[in-house]
């Protein structure tokens, strides 16, 4: 056995170097390739199409104090972009573009970086009407390096919106991306769910719900932690303080915050939970028929989550819990957070 293995090792090894041999024989000769050089990008970028069209004046400023133009004009990178034009600005409460001149470099940044989505192009044919809406990261940064601040495009029908904002125009294609004209600016949010939930005194009934169902928890287990955490996203619909007033003497309790002192904390940390999506949308976003969303609130662990039925018809925003008898409404709609959508309703959405 030992010889064969020797002999069959060097019979191996002479069939390799011949190869070798042969294969370097027939291939001395041939020229070496040349660099591979790319067909240049033809068409304007998306820079010069702004500069081009004096419409989008405004955005040519604030894009060039944002020090973004020389990106802009690059067309060896994408970007699909949010173009709002001067009447846009104007709409958003900029009336010219000397305004743009004395706001501060950071916010201005902030502001044009929002509208600007890198490495991908979205023409409008791409962005589903399939709920929830797509979410993009945009180049607003706004916890290095890993957490940017998303756009959410969403399409119903022939009508389009970059998060509650209608576009204006057809898709604008440039030789480095596309660009999607929209009717106002796209606000970037400046504060968390939790925040604009203590900045409205009418929601002090639902701080208390809140405060009631953390009872025991820490950290992320509690909904107020979870309300200030940037990189989560929740769509919350926040009773108002008249639709807890109107429950809580159904309950036998007193029509004040401190009767959820007197609720189980487990049955107060499920309504908490009922009125929580786990995903953003805005009112654009949700369906035109009535349609079972569902929530943060399981029953059990690895049973479904329970769902409330949502419509937005148009003229109104309604939602129904498993447990009412009638539909609430949203009485005010699409407040902007680092952290999701709050929307106040006029009534308490019930499980069972």
């Amino acid at each position: 056995m030992k010889n064969n293995f020797r002999l069959y090792t060097t019979c191996s090894l002479a069939i390799a170097l011949a190869g070798t041999i042969i294969f370097s024989a027939c291939n001395k000769d041939l020229p070496q390739p040349g660099d591979i050089v790319p067909p240049p990008v033809t068409g304007q970028s998306i820079g010069e199409i702004f500069t081009a069209d004096t419409s989008y004046s405004f955005l040519v400023k604030a894009a060039t104090k944002a020090g973004v133009m020389p990106a802009l004009n690059d067309k060896n990178a994408v970007y699909t972009v949010f173009a709002p034009n001067n009447a846009a600005f104007r709409r958003s409460g900029i009336p010219s573009d000397a305004v743009i001149d004395i706001l501060p470099d950071a916010q201005v940044a902030a502001i044009v970086s929002y509208h600007m989505v890198g490495g991908q192009v979205y023409p409008s044919a791409d962005i589903p009407e399939t709920f929830p809406n797509l979410q993009l990261p945009t180049g607003l940064v706004l916890q290095a390096p890993f957490f940017r601040m998303s756009v959410f495009p969403s399409k119903r029908g022939a009508n389009l919106w970059a998060n509650n904002i209608p576009f204006s125009g057809a898709d604008i294609q440039a030789a480095n991306g596309v660009i999607h004209p929209i009717a106002a600016l796209l606000s970037p949010p400046t504060t968390t769910l939790k925040g604009l939930e203590y900045a409205d005194t009418t929601l002090t009934f639902f701080q208390a719900a809140v405060a009631r169902a953390d009872s025991g928890q820490t950290g992320l287990g509690k909904f107020d932690s979870l309300f200030n955490y940037a990189p989560v996203n929740f769509t919350v619909f926040a009773p108002d303080n008249n639709a807890f007033r109107a429950l809580l003497p159904l309950l036998g309790l007193p029509p004040s915050p401190v009767a959820f002192n007197f609720i189980p904390v487990q049955q107060v940390r499920g309504i908490v939970a009922y009125h929580i999506w786990g995903t953003r949308a805005f009112s654009s976003n949700l369906p035109t028929t009535a349609t079972d969303i569902p929530t943060l609130l399981q029953v059990a662990p690895g049973t479904p989550p329970l769902t409330v039925k949502v419509q937005n018809t148009g003229a109104a925003i309604t939602l129904k819990g498993n447990g009412n008898p009638v539909n609430a409404s949203v009485i005010a709609a699409d407040r902007h957070a680092v952290n999701g959508v709050l929307n106040k309703i006029n009534m308490v959405l019930l499980p069972q």
